[in-house]
Formats: C-alpha cells, sequence, structure tokens
C-alpha cells in the first residue's frame, strides 16, 4: 500500500486533481441521489443533527488541509534553501581551491565544475529514471574524486590545510548533496494524502446529502466547493513534485554559478 502511496508522487499533478474533481462530482451527486430517495422527508430535529454533524466534519477537512498546506511548503521552501546553500558551498570551495598548489588547485576546481555541470543535469533529466540514477552516480563518483584530492593535499602539503580551509569547504559540499537528495525524495507522506483525499470525497458527500434532503441540486455550491478544495488539493500535491509540478524549485542561484565558473575559466 505505501508503494502504491509513494507512486503516486511520480504521477503529473494534473491528472491526479482532475481525477479527484470528477469523484467530488460522483460522492455529490451518490450522496443526493440517497438522501432525495430514502431522508427527503425527515424531521427537521433530524436535518438540524445532520448540519451539524457536516459543519463538524468540514471544520476536520478545513484543520488537515491546513496542516498539510504548511507541510507541502515547508518541504519546498526546504529544497529552495538547499539550492542556494549547495551553490554558496560549492562557491567558496572553489574560491578556497585557489589557495592550493598545483596541481591540487586545478584537480579540485575541474572535479567541482564537473559536479557543478551533472548537478544541474539531474535536475533537467530528472523526470527518466535511468538518467536519474545515472547522473546521482555520477555526482558521487565526483564527490569520491573530490575527496580524494583533498586528501592529497593534505598528504602532500599539511601546513596548506589550516589556512586553506579546503576540509570544511569540501565537506559543506559533500554534506550539502546529500541533503539535497534526501529532500528531493522527502515528500508529504502518502498515508497524509490519502486521509485527505478521503476527507474530501466524505464532505462531498455528506454536501450532496444536505441537497438531497431538500430534493434541489446547488450546483453553484457544488461547483465552488469542489473547485477551491480541488484548487488547494492542487497546490498542496504540487509543491510536492519540484521537477513534475508547475511550482518548481528555482536553480538559478547554480545557473548562475556555473556561468560564474565558466568565466573564470577564460
Amino acid at each position: 500500500m505505501n508503494d502504491i502511496l509513494d507512486a503516486m508522487f511520480l504521477w503529473p499533478t494534473w491528472p491526479v486533481v482532475v481525477g479527484l474533481f470528477a469523484l467530488m462530482f460522483a460522492c455529490n451527486e451518490s450522496a443526493f441521489r440517497i438522501a432525495d430517495h430514502y431522508f427527503r422527508n425527515e424531521p427537521e430535529k433530524s436535518r438540524t443533527v445532520s448540519t451539524s454533524l457536516s459543519n463538524s466534519i468540514l471544520g476536520l477537512l478545513a484543520l488537515l488541509l491546513g496542516f498539510s498546506f504548511a507541510m507541502s511548503s515547508g518541504r519546498h521552501d526546504q529544497r529552495r534553501r538547499f539550492v542556494l546553500d549547495e551553490a554558496n558551498a560549492i562557491g567558496t570551495c572553489h574560491l578556497r581551491a585557489g589557495l592550493l598548489p598545483e596541481p591540487h588547485r586545478s584537480d579540485v576546481k575541474k572535479t567541482l565544475q564537473k559536479y557543478l555541470e551533472m548537478r544541474l543535469e539531474m535536475f533537467e533529466k530528472a523526470l527518466d529514471p535511468a538518467q536519474l540514477t545515472r547522473c546521482r552516480g555520477e555526482m558521487d563518483r565526483l564527490l569520491d574524486q573530490l575527496w580524494k584530492s583533498v586528501e592529497a593535499v593534505a598528504q602532500a602539503d599539511r601546513a596548506i590545510i589550516v589556512p586553506s580551509q579546503i576540509v570544511p569547504a569540501a565537506n559543506q559540499v559533500i554534506d550539502l548533496s546529500a541533503a539535497q537528495i534526501w529532500a528531493l525524495q522527502n515528500h508529504v507522506p502518502g498515508p497524509v494524502v490519502l486521509l485527505l483525499f478521503t476527507s474530501v470525497l466524505v464532505s462531498c458527500g455528506l454536501i450532496g446529502y444536505s441537497s438531497g434532503q431538500t430534493g434541489l441540486r446547488q450546483w453553484g455550491h457544488w461547483i465552488a466547493f469542489n473547485t477551491m478544495f480541488t484548487l488547494t488539493m492542487f497546490v498542496i500535491l504540487d509543491f510536492d513534485r519540484s521537477r513534475r509540478g508547475l511550482i518548481q524549485v528555482n536553480h538559478a542561484p547554480l545557473i548562475e554559478l556555473k556561468q560564474s565558473l565558466s568565466m573564470d575559466k577564460k
């Protein structure tokens, strides 16, 4: 079950919310027909109780949506922050590499430039699982090569290690690479999304039920409710799709850094 829920984050957002939108109207209509056929002549007291219960469930749904929105947007902000931190870390490491003697200086700078290019390529090709795996493997290889270059500096000239501060700079690049990969995989938990979907559909059923008690399909209310909650669900889900959705993580800091390093090479 968890595998199915996790796989949902590999789907584009639009088909998911369009399917939800259709199911919401299906719940409206199904509950309307049940109420219109069996409970249309319910006494006023019974209707009052039904209305109170519906309001309580709608309040719970609003609370769940609020928490889920905060959770999803928080993860999106975290991914954006990691991009900026990673760009700063690579830039700092590249600058400190300038304090190293040759050939270590060139080795570290070339490795960082190749890593940066692969990092951007991973973002561009993230929708292709095979290319994504290849990019991650190449990034790991480059990070391993970066650390071996730092080790070579330490073995050749320990006196330059402390003033250059190359060790903490390289460590920061490696740590942020792992943190960025983790952040890309850190979605809103599948059971939470399933609970949201269930709550939305139950709420639609209750609205249809209330309409059925009056014998009138309140299309205006149905459309307004379903549209607003579908758009809210769209944003929650889209925040969690940093590459597939409309709301994507801006990689401008890494792109600008690549341009800066390219000019430095010239």
